[in-house]
């Protein structure tokens, strides 16, 4: 059973697995038939747990859980010897997990996926290093995990509720001066899969799915249709620019600060894709964070700046940025419908709060 959420969260903040209560941080659509989410959140012990979560019920109190043991997932074994001597800092169930070490931080995937994730981390890191960022070492790898250096300093999401502004600045003039000679890595960029528009029109159609299916967002549904048909439109009506290289999932928690040099995580999803792509991404993420009250509007402004900044010196066309970003605006709106704590804020996060 569960303990109800907020007003307007799809998921409950809390949920009861026997004498067990988690609290909810994250929560994401399952493939599986069926109203089923993934969840992922702390024990009363503070340990992270994973579990699946039945919707199906007319009412919170409906719900079904079930919690897998701590360190614990069929389909990824090499957890369990993964977790001895570490922290599970993220389990995303049936998907991924990573452990935090003394020392290095390890990655747990599928069998099948760890070769491929392994190549691409460190062709990704090279390329990160030459454009002047930090970027984590694979310093070793087995059967579904990938065991990563760690990359110093703080990750910028938590710095921007920390760092005074002239330290915030100097973070960010870090980025703007790294991105753009990674973005031009491309003659280093074969094999690399391509990104495009309508890819991104794809992510957007399979999340009004899952808005379907969870009845997520009910008020909103008509507009987020109507709004993903005119971004269609819009995209359809321009060419693209030029594709770069692109971390994908460009985002404050992607990116640390040292107090001297920038660092950037999760280089497995590099791709080719516009230029626009990443920039929206952590432009739409930043007023988010401001939506979300974790930063001062004076430090979403940086952040909006700097990317103004990058953007011109990759002669991005306004049209495709404000595209992009459009297009993330809607993907957050409907991911963040199945996060707690924030799922109240997103109606008027949609409308530009």
């Amino acid at each position: 059973m569960s303990r109800s959420g907020r007003l307007g969260s799809l998921i409950p903040e809390q949920v009861q697995h026997g004498e067990e209560t988690i609290t909810v941080r994250r929560a994401w659509p399952s493939s599986r038939a069926g109203r089923l989410a993934r969840i992922e959140g702390p024990d009363s012990t503070g340990r992270l747990r994973a579990g699946l979560l039945d919707l199906s019920g007319t009412s919170h109190a409906d719900h079904r859980v079930r919690l897998t043991p701590y360190g614990e997932d069929r389909r990824l074994p090499g957890l369990a010897d993964a977790v001895v001597g570490g922290t599970l800092v993220v389990h995303r169930l049936r998907r991924r997990a990573v452990v935090k070490h003394s020392g290095r931080y390890t990655k747990v995937v599928r069998d099948s996926s760890a070769p491929e994730i392994t190549a691409r981390t460190r062709a990704g890191g090279q390329l990160a290093e030459q454009a002047g960022f930090l970027s984590p070492v694979v310093v070793g790898s087995a059967a579904g995990r990938i065991d990563l250096s760690v990359v110093p300093g703080q990750d910028l999401h938590t710095a921007g509720g920390d760092l005074g502004l002239a330290a915030w600045r100097r973070a960010w003039d870090a980025w703007s001066d790294a991105w753009p000679r990674l973005a031009g890595g491309c003659a280093d960029s074969a094999g690399l899969p391509s990104h495009t528009a309508a890819d991104e029109l794809a992510s957007l159609r399979s999340w009004l799915g899952h808005v379907d299916t969870f009845d997520a967002l009910p008020l909103l549904r008509r507009e987020l249709v109507a709004r993903c048909r005119t971004l269609s439109e819009v995209l359809a009506s321009s060419e693209p620019d030029l594709p770069v290289l692109s971390h994908r999932d460009l985002h404050d928690k992607q990116l640390l600060w040292d107090g001297r040099r920038i660092g950037l995580l999760d280089l497995d999803t590099l791709a080719l894709a516009e230029p626009a792509c990443d920039l929206a991404n952590l432009a739409v993420h930043a007023e988010l964070r401001g939506c979300q009250g974790l930063w001062s509007r004076a430090h979403v402004e940086v952040v909006l700046e700097q990317v103004a900044h990058v953007a011109a010196r990759l002669e991005v066309r306004p049209q495709r940025l404000r595209a992009y970003a459009e297009a993330t605006r809607l993907r957050l709106t409907m991911l963040y419908a199945f996060r707690p704590r924030w799922a109240p804020l997103m109606p008027e996060w949609l409308h530009g709060g």
